[in-house]
């Protein structure tokens, strides 16, 4: 995995990125497989940083869960149509990575193309105190302030998150997919699981 990193390294320093990190884990046993905390070879770089705990802009990383969780509670579907038209927000006013909107859009697909619109829309529906909630239910322990203070700038990287905390998540929500792919039914109990990682 080191030489894997390396190598990609060099493409990354091509566009003056000096710094990578890697971490793998089995979603099955919570074991850490890799854990590279930072790719930088120099002092100038900052090699010493260890970029898997520390807290940085979550970005996009976040909708999933919020995805996730409006679907658990029966209010999204993956072919409900949202919209993914100009909205003002009180004062804020996403747009899309391309600054273009789409219309009419199947909750699947704006998740897929990640589009930051009905993203918000979503989240305002779903209220920001109770995502707040489930966001730190699953260990995101960088998400300390108040649905105040983030606004729905939240789901579009207002937040802080740690890569460790992140994979933490995707390892529960992996967990929660593979116990229905092999009982037909769901796992309450997938998500605490996740805390194992956590905690080694």
């Amino acid at each position: 995995m080191t030489e894997i990193l390396a190598r990609h390294q060099k493409h990354l320093n091509q566009n003056f990125i000096h710094n990578a990190a890697l971490l793998v884990i089995d979603v099955k046993t919570n074991e850490v497989i890799t854990y590279i905390g930072n790719s930088a070879t120099e002092n100038k770089y900052q090699k010493y940083v260890d970029i898997i705990r520390s807290p940085r802009s979550s970005g996009s990383i976040l909708k999933p869960f919020l995805y996730a969780a409006m679907t658990q509670e029966g209010m999204i579907h993956n072919d409900q149509l949202i919209p993914d038209v100009p909205m003002n927000f009180d004062h804020f006013t996403p747009q899309n990575y391309d600054e273009k909107n789409e219309g009419a859009v199947k909750a699947g697909d704006a998740l897929s193309k990640s589009l930051n619109v009905p993203a918000v829309y979503l989240l305002q529906q779903y209220g920001i105190d109770k995502f707040l909630h489930k966001l730190r239910a699953i260990g995101q322990t960088h998400v300390s302030k108040s649905a105040q203070h983030y606004g729905l700038s939240l789901i579009l990287g207002g937040a802080e998150s740690s890569l460790w905390d992140v994979a933490n998540a995707y390892s529960g929500m992996a967990k929660t997919l593979n116990f229905y792919n092999t009982e037909n039914k769901y796992n309450s109990n997938s998500w605490d699981d996740a805390d194992v990682f956590s905690k080694k």
